[in-house]
């Protein structure tokens, strides 16, 4: 799950152009992302969106069933992301987020209630 997860998150950060300003950055990387939402990763979370916040945050937002509560709490962290994302070669993971300063954010709701939110901010992909 870890791995999909991964390439669903960055692989359209490649394509990035160095030219791109934050804001359009983060909305082409979301038009690249709607090609595969919604995406259920079969534990009771469903991505369900990718949403540009300001020209400074991308948001990624999951919609979790009484199923997914568990993983979520359970298993989902920050560090977790980042090591994650770090671990992916040549800095594809998080690369194209710290050069053009992005917010990336994480977001889980039930049930219209948010019940976690992971925030990182590009200074701590260093």
């Amino acid at each position: 799950m870890k791995k999909i997860l991964i390439l669903l998150l960055f692989i359209p950060l490649v394509s990035c152009n160095s030219e791109l300003t934050r804001g359009e950055t983060i909305d082409k990387m979301n038009r690249d992302r709607q090609s595969v939402l919604p995406y259920d990763f079969n534990n009771g979370v469903v991505w369900t969106q990718s949403i540009n916040e300001n020209d400074l945050r991308c948001v990624n937002i999951y919609d979790v069933s009484e199923e997914g509560i568990s993983v979520v709490e359970n298993y989902i962290s920050k560090s977790q992301i980042m090591e994650d994302l770090k671990a992916v070669p040549k800095k594809e993971g998080y690369k194209i987020s710290q050069e053009k300063k992005i917010i990336s954010v994480w977001r889980y709701i039930h049930k219209n209630t948010l019940i976690k939110e992971i925030i990182v901010n590009p200074e701590e992909w260093e």
